[in-house]
């Protein structure tokens, strides 16, 4: 892989650090919207859709879906892999990046309904280390409002991917660089898309359990929802039938490969389409969040920095009443996202990551063909 350092800085998803958010959040709700069109009827617009966020972002292959009431859309579009060329076949297995950071969010919420432990309690009580005395909590780590730095921009983890992104990386020697660098404004107080957040909310739910991450992901969301193909990965190759991921560096397409566990609980999980269908519906209804912390989670802050959601709550972003996750790094991008009022979900799965927010947009592309009725909003790139 070449210009490691430029990747390096998309390691878990999209980063785009600056600006700050407002301290009042508002409740995230759906837009109460429905779908007038039906998806099936629509595929030559929704191919083109496709095809205008894969010619701009050099994107080797696409697995997309649309599911409302009405029909549904599926497609399989270009390549799997490249040299030798396979073609992308729909049961294939794509790294799902920063969509892990919404699983690692609800496993705690679990764990904490399970000890009666609230969101405002301090890290600090389970994890040492976290500056700022007792002022970063649970909730500040979850809804990224923490001021903790991210990992991903301290030069100890940069150069020691950059020196052998496909060994073994433990959570603590990820984190602990970042947290040296201190609090850059007070918790609670602002917006900031952060990594380092949600490796420190899966040191926590191992702690808590006294398992580790793949037994928490696997045991409290892929075997309940029967997402029997999923993965949660520690090292670089994804399971059988898998993809590459792929990013397009002065005309070519170079191959990316990094451990997952450079990634951990922001960004290790992987799997087909049809198994981020079933994690839209979930994620979206709230199915295995405890009843206590249903309507915590939706509260949120507008986005203004990192995916380009329109707001974001514990976990989970929303988009013109859309609720879901994206992921975007070392060659895959990906989002998914469920409409809890029609039951309806839309899924991009992409093998490349050249462009800030493709399959997020592409999600908004849709929506207009779809003819969702919610006009975007102001920081949204159709």
């Amino acid at each position: 892989m070449t210009n490691r350092r430029q990747f390096i800085r998309l390691l878990a998803g999209g980063l785009t650090l600056a600006g700050c958010g407002g301290s009042n959040p508002p409740a995230l709700t759906s837009g109460g919207g429905s779908i007038i069109a039906d998806p099936a009827a629509l595929s030559a617009r929704l191919e083109k859709d496709v095809l205008v966020i894969q010619n701009e972002g050099h994107i080797p292959g696409l697995n997309v879906g649309i599911w409302t009431p009405q029909s549904s859309w599926v497609r399989s579009l270009g390549l799997a892999t490249l040299a030798p060329d396979r073609p992308l076949a729909i049961e294939d297995i794509f790294s799902w990046r920063s969509v892990t950071k919404s699983m690692t969010v609800t496993v705690v919420l679990q764990l904490l309904a399970e000890a009666q432990i609230g969101l405002d309690t301090s890290v600090n009580r389970f994890l040492n280390g976290v500056p700022g005395e007792n002022s970063v909590t649970i909730r500040s780590l979850a809804d990224m409002s923490s001021g903790l730095f991210e990992y991903t921009r301290t030069q100890a983890v940069i150069d020691a991917i950059t020196a052998d992104p496909l060994r073994h990386y433990t959570a603590s020697e990820l984190v602990l660089p970042a947290l040296a660098q201190g609090l850059h404004f007070s918790p609670g107080s602002a917006y900031e898309y952060c990594n380092t957040n949600t490796l420190l909310l899966g040191m926590l739910a191992e702690k808590l359990s006294g398992k580790p991450m793949d037994s928490l992901i696997s045991e409290r969301i892929f075997q309940p929802l029967g997402m029997s193909a999923s993965a949660y990965l520690e090292g670089v190759d994804r399971p059988a039938p898998a993809t590459l991921g792929y990013a397009f560096d002065n005309g070519t397409q170079v191959e990316t490969r990094i451990s997952h566990s450079a990634l951990g609980a922001a960004g290790a999980a992987v799997g087909p389409l049809s198994d981020a269908r079933r994690w839209a519906a979930a994620l979206a209804g709230g199915l295995l969040v405890p009843p206590q912390f249903r309507s915590e989670r939706l509260r949120s802050r507008e986005a203004v920095n990192g995916p380009i959601y329109d707001t974001y709550g514990l976990g989970l972003g929303q988009v013109q009443g859309w609720l879901g996750h994206t992921g975007e790094g070392i060659g895959y991008a990906v989002a998914l996202f469920g409409e809890p009022l029609s039951d309806s979900q839309i899924v991009v799965l992409c093998n490349g990551s050249n462009v800030h927010d493709q399959p997020l947009r592409l999600v908004r592309r849709f929506l207009v063909t779809l003819g969702w009725p919610i006009a975007p909003p102001s920081n949204a790139r159709p």
